[in-house]
């Protein structure tokens, strides 16, 4: 009897055993799954219901597709074990209130994909976007079995040795961008990514990013920009507080190379997330920087000489970020209706043809229907001669069969027909499909569309479609869909001609569309609650353990990863590995709080 207590005891001990076996898929996901590239050629679902759309029958990816494979995978893992876990009666401790905010938001994305007009956006992929329904909740699972799993302090030490030899490697590709010997740029390292079907024709694989710029293998030059603002604090924090001599060395070199990687991807918004982090960097150890000032004045001052070159080197990009310039366009209003309305300069330009079986009649009027001066070239083409219009060109072409009228203004070509059933005027877009101009609705950022190299017109029209998304979200990958696409003449002024917004350039306000402002809150709830615990139990900590080392370099951490989410969007190639630190800040939290009072 006695022995079957013990036996029990024993097994249900468990968790707190210090097997790595369960530590391996959150080691997987921070040090291999950033790696991974792989040519995809991905099925795009029928959007020819869709004018907007462009007539796509695939999509070619290297970046995304495979890493959220590897990850469900290994949430999936996670999962398994979970429930083994408990089916044999281990003893799992209870997850933490704070959890339930973060787990709201999870339920509302369900909810919200469930509902979602175009499920199979939110199951799967579409249009560069590789963040399913089962991605988000990968991403809870991942909170939840840092919290439930990370023990121990060779538990930690364990994870962060396999993530480091992981940025190391992402260094090392970042340098051979930026001295333009891209890895992946030759034959060998094309070879990486591309199936052996496709080496007899590597010269028709190359990346599309201009000579010496920093991209990893996160896809976007951005994306480099969210990663390093997420690991320079990490390091720093962990440089600050190191006493060994080699991990002094390391820790430097790590930071260098993700500053050089910083430098490369030409990233502009982590400047502003980098710059607050070494503030708060500063406010937090103040105490140890005191005390240690023979030493930790000397890299201060080289902390922030480098600061000082980067604001010097960046300056014209810092000013165009917070500098808020009011946007001012001739062409300022389309309207296709019977007539096409056109608001050139403040003065109203109507036009309208009707076509014969030989010819055509063209009538150009102002506001009042006063006839608008014009003379014809040779060519045809129509020069308006009226100073109020002056520079509008006009000329009469043949597609698909109908007459249609090509209008240059403003050093911009537009395409517009009313030969369809209907009467009406229709633009003809850059997919060769016949649409209507429907302008959007506009807040905050009106007359601002080129705040943060044109973040203020993506965000200025996503914000008024919010009122539509208040319980519940559009769904998970939905907001292509859910923007309004049909905006022609404000992206042709945004810079976004012919282009397929496909996110909203911002963390928060993807979670807005997709999940729900609902679920946007309990988001923000959990992560404030984070934010104070952090800063309750490290605000008069001396950092004498790796415990409160490492908790506030991921609490820092993540502040970097949430400023920049500000102004991009999550990515399946940065995310994951937010997610994981945020349950190893999670975890760690829970450590100190049984040994730290503040």
């Amino acid at each position: 009897m006695a022995a079957n207590k013990k036996y029990n005891k024993n097994h249900q001990s468990t968790i707190q055993d210090n097997s790595k076996f369960y530590l391996l898929p959150l080691v997987i996901i921070l040090s291999i799954l950033p790696l991974i590239m792989r040519l995809h050629n991905t099925k795009v679902p029928d959007l020819s219901m869709y004018n907007w759309a462009p007539i796509s029958n695939g999509d070619i990816d290297i970046f995304l597709y495979y890493k959220q494979v590897f990850f469900t995978f290994c949430v999936f893992v996670m999962l398994l074990i979970i429930i083994s876990k408990i089916i044999k009666g281990y003893k799992i401790f209870a997850l933490p209130k704070i959890l339930i905010p973060i787990s709201i938001y999870c339920f509302l994305t369900i909810l919200s994909t469930i509902f979602s007009p175009y499920k199979s956006a939110g199951l799967f992929s579409i249009f560069d976007q590789h963040e399913s329904v089962f991605t988000i909740i990968g991403y809870i699972i991942c909170l939840c079995y840092c919290y439930m799993f990370v023990k121990t302090q060779d538990d930690l030490k364990f994870i962060l040795k396999y993530f480091f030899i992981s940025v190391m490697i992402l260094n090392l590709l970042g340098l051979l961008q930026i001295s333009s010997h891209d890895l992946f740029s030759t034959d060998f390292g094309k070879k990486l990514f591309l199936p052996s079907s496709e080496w007899n024709n590597l010269d028709a694989f190359t990346m599309v990013f201009e000579k010496n710029r920093v991209f990893l293998t996160l896809f976007n030059p951005n994306y480099v920009g969210v990663y390093v603002s997420l690991i320079i604090p990490l390091i720093l924090c962990l440089l600050i507080t190191e006493k060994t001599l080699k991990y002094i060395f390391f820790y430097i070199v790590a930071l260098i190379g993700m500053i050089l990687c910083f430098i490369g991807s030409g990233s502009k918004t982590a400047i502003i997330s980098i710059a607050i982090n070494v503030f708060l960097i500063i406010i937090f150890f103040r105490k140890h920087i005191f005390s240690k000032k023979k030493y930790m004045f000397p890299v201060l001052g080289i902390i922030l000489l480098f600061v000082c070159f980067i604001t010097i080197s960046h300056w014209q990009t810092i000013k165009n970020i917070i500098q808020v310039q009011k946007s001012s366009y001739i062409v300022s209003d389309i309207k296709t209706d019977k007539d096409l309305e056109i608001l050139y300069n403040g003065s109203l330009l109507k036009i309208n043809y009707t076509v014969t079986d030989t010819n055509y009649n063209i009538s150009i009027t102002d506001n009042n229907n006063n006839p608008i001066s014009y003379t014809a070239d040779p060519s045809n083409i129509l020069n308006i001669t009226d100073e109020r219009f002056s520079g509008v060109q006009l000329q009469m072409i043949k597609y698909d069969d109908k007459l249609c009228l090509q209008i240059n203004m403003n050093d911009k070509t537009w395409y517009f027909t009313n030969q369809l059933p209907d009467g009406n005027f229709h633009i003809i877009n850059n997919y060769g499909k016949y649409d209507i101009i429907k302008k959007a609705d506009s807040a905050i950022f009106t007359n601002y569309e080129g705040f943060a190299s044109g973040r203020g017109y993506i965000w200025s029209r996503t914000l008024p479609i919010l009122k539509k998304y208040i319980l519940l979200g559009a769904g998970a990958n939905y907001y292509t869909f859910a923007f309004p696409q049909q905006d022609y003449l404000g992206l042709k002024n945004a810079g976004f001609d012919g282009q397929l917004l496909t996110k909203p350039h911002s963390l928060f306000l993807q979670i807005a569309v997709q999940s729900g402002v609902l679920a946007l809150l309990a988001f923000i709830t959990y992560f404030i609650l984070y934010i104070i615990w952090s800063f309750k139990l490290y605000w008069k900590s001396s950092f004498n353990d790796i415990y409160t080392r490492t908790g506030i370099a991921i609490f820092l951490a993540v502040i970097g990863f949430l400023i920049s989410g500000i102004s991009n969007d999550s990515s399946i190639g940065v995310s994951p590995v937010f997610w994981v630190l945020t349950g190893l800040g999670l975890a760690i939290n829970h450590k100190n709080s049984q040994t730290i009072h503040p």
